[in-house]
Formats: C-alpha cells, sequence, structure tokens
C-alpha cells in the first residue's frame, strides 16, 4: 500500500459515495477498514463492499453482507492489496466465486489531455445533462444499459434526475444525428475529478466517442479545481484509459457472483 495508491482511495470512495446518495435509496456506510456503498440496483457491481486496510474488521463486513442479503440485492467484494486473509473466505461463502482484476488509475495532470483531445468529428456535441436537457434521460439510460450489454432499464435510477441534480455529478451524453452514441458522469470531490460508467453501445465503439467524453469530463472537473483524476477500469476501457495517460496506481481483487 504505497502512498500514491493511498491517495487516491478517499477520492474513490468518496466518488462512490456521490453516486449512491445520487440514486434514491442509495447510501454509504463507513466500517472499520469497510465501507458499504449501496446504489441498489438489480446489477452486483452497483453494490459493492470495499475492504480496504489490513486491520479491517470481519464483523462489519459480515453485517454489511447481511443487510444486503436482506434487501434481495446483488453485490460484489472489492479488496485492496494487503486486506486481511478472510476477505476471500467471506467472499466464497456469500457465493462469490469469480475474482477479477480491479486497476484503480491515476492521472497526476489532466490539463495536458484536455488541451490535446476533444470529440470527434463525427460527435455532433457532448452534451451535459441539466434543467434543458431532462429530455435525454431515457436515451441515456438506455445507451448506459446497451453499453454495459444489460437490460434495457437497469441503470434508469442511475442517470435518473435525481442524479442530475446532485450536487459534485454531472451526467454527459454523446449526441449524432439525434442518437445518444456514448455517456458517462463525472464525480467532483475535493481536489480530484473521477470518471465513471463511460458506456458506448455497440454499434457505435470503435469511433473515439467514450475518448471524446472522457476528455469533456476531465476539462470540467479541471474547471472546477482538479488536480488529479481517478477511475476505476473495466477490461474494455483499460487500454483506452492507459492511451490517455492514465496509469494503475493500485490493482483490487474484484469478486463477483458465479
Amino acid at each position: 500500500m504505497h502512498a500514491e495508491a493511498s491517495a487516491v482511495v478517499e477520492p474513490f470512495i468518496g466518488g462512490m459515495r456521490l453516486l449512491a446518495t445520487g440514486v434514491p435509496g442509495g447510501y454509504q456506510k463507513v466500517g472499520r477498514g469497510v465501507v458499504l456503498n449501496v446504489i441498489g440496483l438489480p446489477s452486483a457491481s452497483t453494490n459493492t463492499i470495499h475492504v480496504l486496510s489490513p486491520d479491517a474488521e470481519r464483523d462489519d463486513a459480515e453485517a454489511y453482507a447481511d443487510e444486503l442479503a436482506g434487501a434481495g440485492l446483488p453485490f460484489v467484494v472489492r479488496e485492496r492489496p494487503g486486506a486481511p486473509s478472510w476477505v476471500g473466505d467471506l467472499a466464497a461463502q456469500r457465493g462469490l466465486g469469480r475474482r477479477a482484476d480491479f486497476p484503480i488509475m491515476v492521472m497526476d495532470e489532466p490539463t495536458i489531455l484536455t488541451l490535446t483531445a476533444g470529440p470527434r468529428a463525427d460527435v455532433d456535441s457532448i452534451v451535459e445533462l441539466d434543467g434543458d436537457a431532462l429530455d435525454l434521460l431515457p436515451r441515456v439510460a438506455e445507451a448506459f444499459a446497451l453499453g454495459n450489454e444489460l437490460p434495457r432499464g437497469v441503470y434508469d435510477a442511475l442517470v435518473g434526475r435525481r442524479m442530475v441534480e446532485q450536487p459534485g455529478v454531472a451526467v454527459y451524453a454523446s449526441l449524432a444525428g439525434g442518437a445518444v452514441t456514448s455517456v458517462g458522469i463525472r464525480l467532483q470531490v475535493p481536489g480530484a475529478v473521477g470518471v465513471f460508467g463511460i458506456a458506448t453501445p455497440p454499434e457505435h465503439r470503435r469511433r473515439g466517442l467514450g475518448r471524446a467524453v472522457t476528455a469533456r469530463i476531465l476539462a470540467d472537473g479541471v474547471r472546477e479545481g482538479a488536480t488529479m483524476a481517478f477511475l476505476g477500469a473495466s477490461p474494455m476501457g483499460f487500454g483506452i484509459y492507459q492511451r490517455l495517460g492514465f496509469r494503475v496506481a493500485e490493482r483490487w481483487i474484484f469478486h463477483l457472483p458465479g
């Protein structure tokens, strides 16, 4: 757990808190080295137990797992390097039999990218959803679901009106010919900007649209005072973020259902 990696944990967990509280019924709880983040959607990755320190308390993690199970919510466990050995046992007992790499990535000077990256020529515009663009919400939610290859409706609450109006959060959509072609969320925490939920429906991929939305998020984050950017990378997005200038600060373990 080196200093750079530790420095990104607080912004990352702060970003997760913004997401949770931007959804009706969502919340975050902080225990002893363990953080529960509940967005409350029927997708396991939206409900997460984070085990963050070597002295994390198993009792807290067990209580959070019971809470999620009692609410009928699927969930995942994320553990930092150096987390206690009981994490794997707890995950297995709760039916989280798959493990995946979860890179936490950072960029120290996002201003460099914002000066050199912008929308592609085949993007009509990238808009931040606000009171004048709420009519886009259903199409943005659909693009989120399709971009994550999940059924329509799964992410409706994640990009609903409450999230759009949540302080510290901004929802973006790239538009082309009236279609929502890529989406993403900016999480603004003190001194940093988080990139979350970049998703492009399959028919719009390989055109640089996710890169363009990411660049817009970073540019706006810098204008709001960020001097560092962070994200948790999916396998699909990892190479894109590397090419943008993000680097791995730490690799967490993702315990998934199955």
